[in-house]
Formats: structure tokens, sequence, C-alpha cells
């Protein structure tokens, strides 16, 4: 029978920024179709480039197909073209016979419609500060989960919204029509056995760098950023109580939230409220404005492990220290006069 491939991708987005989708191969390698979720026009249905008003644009799930043999038997019209590009970022995450991957791709389609209907706000400039991110990566992780394969994170890029889904984890359940396995790890079925591709890859590359992704991280004491992590750690521990793993992965999420968001250059405080753990930035003094501060939901702190979050911040550090080293004279101009900054590769 033949072997279909369902792919993940990123695009890259002006600076730092990815936005991933979902691609589906036939036997032969070609590009049937592609699923996103785009900002939308809410008047006029058409995508945007960015979503920058929340009252105009709302988060959409598109599946554009085109490949001309698979949108005639879908009844549809072939798109004239979608966002893949060769050079992207990609991982393929499952491949396996065709009735399997089109059962997990077809759930994807299906899914669209009642997606569609929620007429999420996208929102401005695709992300938000002190709420849930919920936009287009938010949708890719959402429509990996409805096909039950692994949501792939890309090394060297920032991907916001992708810890976030657009609905909650049972309605995924729900939308999930298929009876194959959820995936943890990709995967090539033979012989009707799942075999996991996770240790055939090479190590991850910066494409911006081209060098491997860093392995030190805060958790060290010769790490820049260890300073900033003890405080979180400390400021958490009141609260999260003995069990070390817990906090230590909770302490790296915050940690890995503050190394993603420019403002917060120092961590002078960190607690946990209303179910969020916070880290702050305060540079006249606590109860002082302006403050900075980095959130994140403990409930998406536990969800991922504490390598993870901090691999995750090394790759937001590495790209703000080349952007830095890039423009060496607007650093210099942002920095005179200014409070030292510590967190992680912003020190250099």
């Amino acid at each position: 029978m033949p072997q279909y491939s369902i792919e993940a991708r990123s695009l890259d987005l002006p600076g730092p920024y990815s936005h991933n989708f979902w691609v589906l191969r036939d036997q032969d390698g070609k590009v049937l179709s592609e699923l996103h979720g785009l900002a939308t026009d809410r008047e006029t249905g058409k995508t945007v480039p960015i979503g920058t008003d929340e009252q105009l644009h709302s988060l959409r799930v598109k599946h554009i197909v085109t490949d001309a043999d698979y949108a005639e038997s879908l009844g549809v019209k072939q798109s004239r073209g979608g966002y893949y590009a060769e050079g992207q970022d990609s991982q393929t995450v499952l491949t396996a016979d065709k009735k399997e991957v089109m059962s997990r791709w077809n759930a994807a389609v299906a899914a669209v419609a009642p997606l569609n209907a929620l007429d999420r706000d996208y929102p401005s400039y695709g992300f938000k500060v002190f709420a849930d991110t919920v936009n287009s990566n938010s949708t890719y992780r959402t429509l990996g989960e409805v096909m039950g394969v692994p949501v792939h994170n890309f090394s060297g890029v920032m991907e916001p919204g992708i810890d976030n889904r657009m609905v909650d984890e049972k309605t995924i359940k729900t939308l999930r029509t298929h009876d194959y396995p959820v995936l943890d790890a990709p995967a090539v079925k033979e012989n009707g056995r799942y075999r996991s591709t996770a240790n055939d890859a090479s190590p991850e590359i910066d494409r911006r760098t081209g060098e491997a992704a860093p392995q030190r991280d805060a958790r060290s004491a010769d790490h820049p950023g260890h300073g900033d992590y003890a405080r979180i750690r400390e400021g958490l521990a009141g609260t999260l109580g003995q069990d070390a793993g817990r906090l230590e992965q909770v302490a790296s999420a915050t940690y890995r939230v503050c190394a993603e968001n420019p403002l917060v250059q120092r961590v002078d405080y960190a607690g946990v409220h209303g179910g969020h753990a916070v880290a702050t930035y305060a540079p006249h003094g606590l109860g002082r404005e302006p403050m900075f501060n980095a959130a994140i939901p403990l409930a998406q702190a536990e969800r991922d492990s504490a390598d993870v979050h901090m691999a995750k911040a090394n790759d937001a550090l590495a790209l703000a220290q080349q952007q830095t080293q890039a423009a060496p004279q607007q650093q210099q101009g942002q920095q005179a006069g200014g409070p030292s900054l510590s967190i992680g590769a912003r020190t250099a």
C-alpha cells in the first residue's frame, strides 16, 4: 500500500518568529495540501499578512489544496499557491499507509468548520503580553493533536502561541474522529508497528547561525542567566512546596518566558499569582511604574520538561544575541545610561 506522510513546517516571519503549519505528502513526496491558522478579515473573509486589530481580524483555519487531483476528489477548487517553499525547516512526523495518514489528515480537515465557527479574535500583531496567546501556532498545535501526531518544536526561532490550543483537550478528543493512537514522537509505521525516528535525526542546527543549539543553560552556575533563574526558583519555592522536580520544571518555564520577552531585562521578583508563575522586572524598584511581567499558567509550565523549557530559552537568547551583534550601534544607544542586563545572552 502507498506510504503517505504528514510533515511539520516552519515559515520564517520578520525577526526571529516562526509560523508553523502542516503539509500532506503522497507516496512520491508530492505536496497535496497544507493546513494553517491565519489572520482573516471578518468582513471580506480574506487572509491578511498579519492581524493588527482583534475586532477586525479573526483566527481562521485554512485548508489549502495545491494538488489538482486531490482538489477534484474533495470537490473544491485547487489553490493557486500555498505557503510551502523549498528550504523551509521541516520535520516528518508520520509516514504510514495511505489509509491511516488520510484518516488522520481528514480528521483535521473536518475540524476546520467547527474551529472557524468559534470566530476567535486574532491577537493584535500575533501575541498577547498579559494573557494566553492563541494564534496561528495555536492552530498548528490544535490540528496536530486532532491528528494525533507529535507537535514538533523548531529550533532557532520563537513560536509564540505554540503552547496553547484553540479549544480545550476534551474538545480535541471529540474532533479526533480516527481510532489510531496518539503518537509522542516522529514515527514510521512498518509491518503494522510504529518505529520511532526521533533518534534518526542529526542534532538540530540553528538555521540563522549555522551552529548547534547550545546545551548549557541557566541552571548551570556559570551561565550568565543563572542569577535570574535562581531568583525565580527561590521566589516560587514558597508556593510550590518541596517537590524539587516540579519546582525546577516551573522555574525553567518561567525563565523561558522571561527570555522570550524582550521587555523583561532581568528578574527582580518571582511568585505565583492566580494560577500563574510570574516574574517581574522593575527598573525603578518594585511598586513603582513601569514594571514588566512575564507569566505562564502553571498547567502550561508543567506540560513540558525543564530541559525543553531551557532549550527554548536558549533559542530565544541566541536570537537576541544575534540581533544585538547585527546592530551594535542601536544596542549601545539603548543601553546608554540604562540598567545592566542579566537575562542570559543579553549580558554580552
